[in-house]
């Protein structure tokens, strides 16, 4: 889902058209801080951290530090 989203909005603002507004729908797809309890997401937080994360606060403390030096 988000590979697809992403290569629909590279072609949206190619055209100069808006990408927003959005839909809960997508963002429960493609939004990790809407994921924390995601295999993928723990996964990925996992490996940046180098430790499990024990819980939805902590994994949205990892996800917003790590936001923050992106």
């Amino acid at each position: 889902a988000r590979d697809r989203y992403a290569l629909e909005c590279e072609t949206l603002r190619a055209e100069g058209r808006p990408t927003l507004p959005s839909t809960i729908a997508i963002e429960r797809a493609i939004n990790p801080f809407l994921r924390t309890d995601a295999a993928s997401v723990q996964t990925a937080l996992t490996a940046h951290t180098g430790r499990k994360l024990p819980d939805t606060r902590a994994r949205l403390a990892a996800l917003r530090a790590w936001k923050d030096v992106c």
